[in-house]
């Protein structure tokens, strides 16, 4: 198994590990690594929209609350 060889790697950087936490050979750490890549980036990407949703979205009530820096 060669993580190099998998889709993602291409030109220029080819496969990018600088921490060397991915050993050739080893596909189960390969794919672990790989899916708690994808749901770490879209956890983050959940929480970005939801900063960006509570300056348009107000509750009921709260409509007296600044929005922002005063």
């Amino acid at each position: 198994f060669d993580p190099a060889a998998q889709v993602g790697a291409m030109p220029p950087l080819g496969f990018f590990d600088p921490a060397g936490f991915c050993k050739k050979g080893d596909k189960d750490g390969f794919r672990k690594l790989r899916t708690s890549e994808i749901k770490h980036g879209r956890v983050a990407m959940m929480a970005a929209t939801g900063g960006l949703a509570q300056h348009f979205i107000k509750f009921p009530g709260f409509d007296g609350v600044p929005a922002g820096l005063s």
